[in-house]
């Protein structure tokens, strides 16, 4: 009996695991297939840069998922888990977006010491930026989990999946410049989060549609500014200019949040 309450927690998990890397991995295969092999080094290097900054953060995070986990799950007032989601997806979005901040301003040292490597910077932004967005929904992941729903957090990160390759191949098959593959990972990441965010409010607050006030409140307008400002600048060219103004949005619409990161810390 154990052993068969294993199997159906562990497998849905496992499919999680693995698809939640295939919507980012995609990117590669696609190049692999379609593009030059220079150009997949270039995206290769640029995939393989940002999951490396991400490592510590990444450590810290499944270091308190323990302790989420067992402040999300079944049998805890709803209130209780609400406030606790919500701080915990508020801190770790402010902790990913400080990281993307700092590795973005060192970019250009960076393509200084190694100029070979420049054409991958677009890229190399819009894929930080889709880590951006998949941390809107750790608390809501984990408290998914929590309460027994690995099925349906696979079954989005399947589907996020299908939509980074589909996209991918789409640009490929239009020959499009290797940016645009990120631009593809990046909407598969933003799916994901999307569902997510709607799986997690139904869980806590039974909401099967959020409206469009609760979306602002789910994600703050200066945060998504931000996001945007570096995105298109990104995309345009002018990476240094959307980096300052996203600075300066983030940085004067999450004065709490600063706050009380600052206080943890």
């Amino acid at each position: 009996r154990m052993l068969m309450s294993l199997v159906k927690v562990g497998i849905p998990l496992l499919v999680y695991i693995m698809t939640s890397h295939l919507v980012t991995d995609t990117g590669r295969v696609v190049l692999s297939i379609f593009y030059p092999i220079q150009i997949m080094g270039y995206y290769s290097f640029a995939s393989s840069l940002t999951n490396a900054v991400f490592l510590g953060l990444n450590a810290v995070m499944w270091a308190i998922q323990p302790t989420v986990l067992s402040k999300t799950r079944n049998g805890i007032e709803t209130d209780i888990v609400s406030k606790f989601v919500y701080n915990v997806n508020d801190l770790y979005r402010t902790a990913v977006f400080l990281v993307i901040f700092m590795i973005i301003l060192v970019l250009p040292l960076f393509f200084v010491l190694l100029p070979a490597y420049k054409p991958i910077g677009r890229a190399l932004v819009v894929l930080l930026l889709a880590k951006v967005v998949s941390s809107l929904s750790f608390g809501y992941n984990t408290m998914a989990i929590a309460r027994g729903k690995q099925f349906q957090v696979a079954s989005i990160s399947i589907a996020s999946a299908i939509v980074s390759t589909v996209l991918s191949i789409i640009v490929a098959l239009l020959g499009l410049d290797f940016i645009w593959i990120a631009i593809a990972i990046f909407i598969g990441v933003s799916f994901y989060t999307m569902l997510q965010i709607r799986l997690g409010e139904n869980l806590l607050n039974g909401i099967d549609k959020i409206t469009r006030e609760k979306w602002l409140e789910l994600l703050p307008p200066g945060n998504l500014a931000a996001l945007t400002c570096i995105f298109v600048g990104s995309l345009t060219g002018y990476i240094t200019l959307g980096y300052f103004v996203g600075v300066i949005i983030f940085t004067f619409t999450n004065i709490k949040i600063h706050s009380k990161f600052r206080e943890i810390c």
